[in-house]
């Protein structure tokens, strides 16, 4: 019996060591990962809470923005010369409805002091996938993006949040990339240590309020994307059916996108 209060005591500071979780798991499935995080940007310590959360963009208006978003490799300054320039979506069309879909509800669930985090993986071969990682929140009438990953190999049954750890530094280079800015975002801009400035390639603030509505082209130079034109409804039914029947989105995802789509009609 002259062991319990130190037993008790031992407990208690091992459950207030390990504190409450810092991260809550709003949809699993093989493909998607999204997760509401609480700790904090490491990336930018000054970039702090609370976020202006929850925030309301609804799944259409948000597939329309992570619609327009754009990749390319970074080659570096010398390489960029004499290389074509490999302008690449950031999500796969046929995928975007999903991951905007979740994004968005996400988004209407967090907290001041969370931020949500996505992870995609695309198939790559029997034993890797590709994964894309990120988070956004929405700040002073912003919503910011930042990619951490871009179509990095991820092995098959590993936690999304482990890409880019088996990448040899001599291999780093090959999985670079860039985020371009396009009409109403540009990247976030900061200041290091000894106070000079500079800019995120992969972090982007995007003006959402006043974003273009879709089929807006850009008037950018001849480098630049140029927004694609908002597919008809009979094309997004086709491809939120080929969702479906490929078991990316369970029948109720299906059947409330489906009636988001047709209310306009």
């Amino acid at each position: 019996m002259r062991y319990t209060p130190v037993l008790l005591l031992c407990l208690l500071i091992s459950a207030c060591a390990s504190g409450p979780s810092l991260q809550r798991t709003l949809h699993q499935e093989e493909a998607l990962l999204v997760v509401l995080d609480q700790s904090p940007v490491s990336a930018q310590p000054d970039f702090e809470t609370p976020y202006s959360h929850p925030a309301q963009i609804s799944a259409d208006d948000l597939e329309n923005i992570l619609g327009t978003i754009r990749t390319t490799p970074d080659k570096g300054m010398l390489m960029s010369l004499f290389s074509k320039k490999d302008i690449k979506p950031l999500f796969p069309t046929e995928t975007l409805p999903l991951v905007a879909a979740h994004i968005s509800d996400a988004l209407s669930k967090a907290t001041p002091d969370e931020r949500v985090n996505f992870y995609q993986t695309l198939p790559l071969n029997s034993a890797n996938v590709l994964a894309t990682t990120g988070f956004l929140l929405v700040k002073d009438n912003m919503l910011h993006l930042r990619v951490e990953h871009y179509k990095a190999p991820l092995r098959k049954g590993s936690h999304p949040s482990r890409t880019g750890m088996n990448i040899r530094p001599t291999e780093k280079g090959k999985y670079a990339f860039s985020l371009h800015e396009g009409q109403k975002m540009t990247h976030r801009s900061y200041k290091n240590v000894l106070g000079l400035s500079g800019s995120d390639p992969h972090w982007l603030v995007i003006d959402y309020t006043h974003f273009p509505a879709p089929g807006t082209e850009t008037q950018v130079g001849s480098e630049s994307p140029t927004l694609e034109p908002k597919k008809s409804l009979e094309e997004r039914l086709r491809t939120l059916k080929h969702l479906k029947e490929e078991g990316l989105i369970t029948e109720e995802e299906y059947n409330q996108k489906k009636q988001s789509l047709l209310k306009d009609l």
